[in-house]
């Protein structure tokens, strides 16, 4: 081969090797719908960079295109696979409808400029939605008690939103107590006037869980400085954390086991208020590997169950046993739910919700 066939060869060559190997980001969402904004206030959103290529991705610049618009951003380099959060807080200070956009600059080769756009409406009535904000502690109304976190990965960042309304007379500077190690808790506003909207914006960092599966736990909203933790003021907290599948052995990968249930949505009748509820559910193994359950979790305490076996062959079934007891319906605000994982990486989590009903009497 000539010298200038080597030096056209090698060429080639690195430049298909520069071509595969780079960053790519992509957004979990291209446009935020932030609805009806009271006008005045500033109102928080976020989305998530997922970096997909296999090099780490740098966010160089983000440029608004109103400086009514602060955006918050990872500086450090993002690695192949990981997700991190860009917070956005936006000063609806304007009436009427808005669409702002949001140039995100990485270090990508190619496509190095990406948009995102806030879409909404600011306006001075905001009507009190009773439905939507249907629970209420203290003068302070919530759209949401119980607060999910379902499918978390080791180094996923992940947020959820409780809207609030203060319904009182005074100024409440709401916030969230006890948050463990893997929450952070930012309201906005940091005051809330009489009549006026606001949010609590929670994040879970996934990195900081410490066992698979379910983790549980209550924080508590404050309203005032020196509010104390009390059932009344109490949220409830799920968080699921994912089996990791990357290190399976091949064999497994290429015959999998399948999780297989009877029924997802078990409904039971209980008699009298003091009583007992019992049913099953049968879970099978469709699949061709030994299907193992690796833990089987109820996240309400008023139900109880059991299962005889943990490690199902191909074609095998097995009976999980479900106890409501109706005694202690009321001493959660968490969803009456199971939660079982296994080693189907399909389906590696699976929920039963369990519904009472009282039964008729007998003539």
């Amino acid at each position: 081969m000539s010298k200038k066939h080597i030096l056209t060869f090698l060429a080639t060559t690195f430049a298909a090797l520069v071509t595969y190997a780079q960053p790519k980001a992509v957004f979990s969402s291209e446009e935020l719908n932030m609805g009806i904004l009271q006008w005045k206030r500033y109102i928080g959103t976020s989305f998530t960079v997922t970096n997909l290529g296999n090099q780490p991705l740098t966010i160089t610049r983000v440029d608004p295109d109103c400086e009514c618009t602060v955006v918050e951003w990872p500086t450090h380099p993002i690695a192949p696979g990981q997700s991190e959060l860009i917070q956005v807080t936006y000063n609806a200070r304007q009436l009427g409808t808005f669409s702002r956009a949001i140039g995100i600059v990485t270090d990508e080769p190619s496509d190095s400029i990406h948009y995102v756009w806030l879409n909404g409406t600011v306006s001075t009535k905001m009507p009190l939605d009773t439905v939507r904000y249907a629970n209420q502690i203290g003068h302070t109304r919530l759209d949401n008690e119980v607060l999910e976190f379902d499918d978390v990965n080791p180094n996923d960042k992940q947020q959820r939103v409780i809207n609030l309304y203060n319904a009182g007379n005074e100024a409440v500077t709401p916030g969230l107590m006890h948050l463990p190690r893997y929450l952070t808790a930012a309201a906005i506003p940091q005051r809330l006037r009489p009549g006026e909207y606001g949010q609590i914006i929670v994040t879970l960092n996934g990195h900081e869980l410490r066992q698979k599966g379910l983790t549980q736990t209550s924080v508590y909203l404050s309203q005032q400085p020196g509010d104390r933790v009390s059932s009344e003021n109490e949220i409830s907290v799920s968080a699921i954390l994912l089996p990791d599948f990357e290190t399976q052995p091949a064999n497994l990968a290429a015959n999998p086991p399948v999780l297989s249930i009877s029924t997802q949505k078990l409904e039971l009748e209980y008699p009298a208020p003091n009583k007992k509820a019992k049913g099953q559910v049968v879970i099978t193994n469709t699949g061709r590997s030994p299907l193992k359950i690796q833990s089987l979790q109820v996240m309400h305490p008023c139900i109880s169950a059991e299962i005889s076996r943990a490690t199902l062959k191909p074609g095998q079934s097995t009976k999980l046993k479900i106890t409501v007891d109706a005694r202690f319906l009321k001493s959660a605000k968490s969803r009456r739910r199971i939660l079982i994982t296994t080693n189907d990486a399909t389906h590696p989590k699976a929920f039963i919700d369990v519904t009472l009903v009282r039964s008729t009497p007998k003539k």
